[in-house]
């Protein structure tokens, strides 16, 4: 879209007509988004996040949906460009019915053929307040019609991908003709504010993964070998886990359990060692005596490097929590989304079961705010020298 910005002269980073102008700059506008997410979070409110994508990308389309905004929108809204293509629109205090209503009056103002976008984010996400499905609410002669977009692209192929169907990312179109019908609940936050992942991260996983499946590969056969013969069941356990984004992937490790252990876990966890969502228990009895050898030694977790090369996962992150445990925490904790799960990390080798759920947290919030390279071997070569020496993570 280079070409764009020098022919209509654009500037997405601080448009200088008089109807863009007011609009905040891509930088300040991130800015402002991070500080309302760390206000509700520290306040337990909620405010929606409205990001508006013209069907033509052109001064006059952006002029005038800035004209219509700064007629619509709120003195405590906060609008400004969220990318290099696309408006973005901060309600404070404003659940996704109000974001709703919001988009369908601004849909009022165009012709069903340059009518935009609306894609519609939460925080916390509807389902995480109320566990059900939020409805947007009904308006004569106009509708909330799903169409399905990829949270993780942009600019062109983004628009040109926004009638995939997927399961993780949601849009929301307004079309005044069809006929009202509830709608789905909006997208968590946490699905667009990613990081972007370091190239010599990615580099490092697929190099160490690789590596480290060849390596082992005689491993791997003779404990899936031993695995069989130890008790009845499958050999590969495998069990959703929520990743980068909220995003739902299949983690896999060699089971240590019985094959009834995720039908007793309800009767054990009033015995969870660990405090918050997550189950931890140094002495569960599901455990088989061949699964206690492979998870002091964390042999278990070595399937988990087909994840890593899958990119599911790296081999530093925070540690993927079961679906319905990484659901659970706190709109602060799931600040740690931001960035791939991994095989190790710092809770992993200096936490453990020994810190509160929210020290735990903590560590990983510190990791996604400081990756670096000489950080990550730090964190692999102290997991590994725990391992030798039997002391890795209960």
């Amino acid at each position: 879209m280079i070409w764009l910005h020098r022919i209509f002269g654009l500037n997405r980073d601080g448009a200088a007509h008089k109807h863009t102008a007011w609009l905040l700059n891509r930088e300040s506008f991130q800015a402002e988004l991070e500080r309302e997410r760390m206000r509700v979070d520290r306040n337990d409110g909620v405010f929606s996040l409205m990001v508006i994508t013209t069907p033509q990308q052109n001064a006059a389309a952006i002029e005038r949906l800035a004209e219509v905004l700064r007629g619509r929108i709120r003195r405590t809204d906060t609008a400004g460009w969220f990318d290099h293509e696309r408006v973005g629109v901060i309600l404070p205090d404003t659940p996704s019915q109000g974001a709703y209503k919001l988009a369908s009056d601004l849909s009022a103002y165009y012709q069903e053929s340059a009518r935009p976008l609306f894609d519609i984010y939460t925080h916390p996400a509807d389902e995480h307040i109320s566990g059900g499905r939020d409805e947007a609410p009904a308006a004569k002669d106009e509708a909330l019609v799903e169409t399905v977009s990829d949270a993780a692209m942009a600019g062109s192929d983004r628009r040109a991908s926004s009638l995939r169907t997927r399961a993780v990312a949601r849009s929301v179109r307004i079309d005044r003709q069809s006929v009202p019908r509830p709608a789905l609940f909006s997208r968590p936050l946490e699905s667009l504010l990613i990081a972007p992942q370091p190239i010599w991260k990615r580099a490092i996983d697929i190099f160490g993964a690789s590596l480290g499946l060849v390596l082992l590969a005689p491993l791997l056969a003779v404990v899936a070998l031993l695995i069989k013969r130890s008790s009845p069941g499958p050999i590969i356990f495998a069990q959703k886990r929520e990743g980068i984004g909220g995003r739902i992937f299949t983690m896999y490790k060699f089971r240590t359990m019985c094959t009834d252990a995720e039908a007793l876990k309800a009767q054990l966890r009033k015995f969870s060692e660990q405090d918050g969502p997550a189950f931890k228990l140094t002495n569960d009895p599901r455990v088989t005596p061949l699964g206690r050898f492979l998870r002091k030694t964390c042999i278990d977790e070595l399937p988990q490097l087909w994840n890593v090369l899958r990119g599911d996962m790296s081999l530093v992150g925070p540690r993927p929590l079961p679906v319905d445990e990484s659901r659970n925490c706190r709109p602060w904790q799931r600040r740690r989304l931001a960035v791939k799960p991994g095989l190790t990390c710092i809770w992993q080798v200096e936490g453990g079961i020994d810190v509160t759920f929210d020290e735990w947290m903590r560590m990983d919030l510190q990791y996604a705010a400081s990756r670096h390279p000489v950080g990550d071997a730090r964190l692999l070569w102290k997991t590994f020298t725990k391992v030798l020496m039997r002391r890795a993570s209960r």
